[in-house]
């Protein structure tokens, strides 16, 4: 892949004309803040340009300005796909490794004739486009959306729509402006709110809109399913099938839940493990500077930041927490205790 410039990019978005904006599967607050952005940007210059996502988002999203124009590739297969063919420029959003977007993937390779742009900020990124702005020290994708329209010098362009869209993406993947902050990180803050994003109307649309069910079922997590390893100052969290069926809870977000534990003063780390599709996925959360990345790449397939990582296993929910225990114990453990 070569390096995505501010004359490279200038290039495409004068050449092209069909855009095709895709993010990862069960897109969160930055995928789908930075694809809305970089679609009111690119709509803003004229250009054809439509989001193609894999499948739908947490209902809790989609307050932000342009979601309704979303086609997810699940309940609108031929339609998405038909997009995708007709594009002839592809960004790739908040991934690097097309396997995240699933049943699009076949509909991204098949096109041969599109240029394709990853922008990232995950860490290992693989060989999936032509030009790719990858960068694992940003806080989110949508920090790098920004950073695109600045290196265009068009941060002139950017509407109340397309800050709005930005700064979700921001505050979600920065655990509300906690963690990956930097001094770049709040001047695009700042800048987004100079031009119309509402960061208390975002913040009430996307953690005060819960809802009964919801909090009924974190509360079942949370005293139910939580265990705590004092020695290791972890703790994770466990959902079953059966969890999910017995509060009727198949659609909704899991987003977040992660983060209660990690709560806890002398909690280092936390995990969320979910049955889903017959596989056990799992988020990792981590205070300071303990790797959760290393830690599920190297046991649990998976990989991310620092502080934020996924994994999955395939074994069952009993044995992988079995496994996670004993690998908590023997390599996380250590390194708290030598600190």
């Amino acid at each position: 892949m070569q390096a995505l410039t501010s004359d490279i990019l200038a290039s495409l978005l004068s050449s092209k004309k069909n855009v095709a904006i895709c993010a990862h599967l069960f897109p969160d607050g930055d995928a789908i803040g930075s694809a809305l952005g970089l679609y009111h940007f690119c709509k803003n210059k004229g250009l054809n340009v439509t989001v193609v996502n894999p499948n739908d988002h947490a209902a809790f999203l989609h307050f932000l300005p342009g979601d309704e124009h979303i086609i997810n590739h699940e309940d609108h297969t031929e339609e998405a796909e038909q997009v995708v063919a007709a594009a002839d420029l592809i960004f790739i959003l908040d991934l690097n490794d097309l396997k995240r977007v699933k049943g699009l993937q076949s509909a991204i390779e098949k096109n041969e004739g599109a240029t394709r742009v990853m922008i990232d900020h995950h860490q290992e990124p693989k060989d999936i486009a032509h030009y790719a702005l990858s960068r694992t020290s940003a806080s989110s994708t949508a920090e790098m959306i920004f950073d695109c329209i600045d290196m265009l010098d068009e941060v002139d362009q950017v509407t109340p729509e397309l800050a709005d869209c930005l700064y979700t993406g921001l505050t979600t993947d920065t655990g509300r402006f906690k963690f990956s902050i930097t001094p770049r990180v709040l001047q695009v803050a700042s800048v987004l709110v100079e031009k119309g994003a509402r960061p208390t109307w975002i913040n009430q649309a996307i953690f005060d809109s819960f809802s009964e069910k919801r909090l009924r079922f974190l509360g079942f997590c949370l005293s139910k399913r939580m265990k705590i390893l004092p020695e290791a100052k972890m703790a994770y969290i466990y959902i079953s099938q059966s969890d999910f069926r017995r509060f009727n809870y198949h659609n909704e977000t899991t987003e977040g839940i992660v983060n209660y534990p990690l709560s806890m003063a002398d909690v280092e780390m936390a995990a969320l493990l979910k049955e889903q599709d017959g596989k056990i996925k799992i988020s990792f959360r981590s205070k300071g500077d303990l790797s959760v990345s290393d830690f599920a790449r190297d046991h649990f397939r998976g990989g991310g930041h620092i502080n934020a990582a996924g994994g999955m296993s395939t074994s069952s929910m009993e044995e992988t927490i079995q496994k996670l225990e004993a690998l908590v114990k023997s390599e996380i453990q250590p390194q708290l205790e030598a600190v």
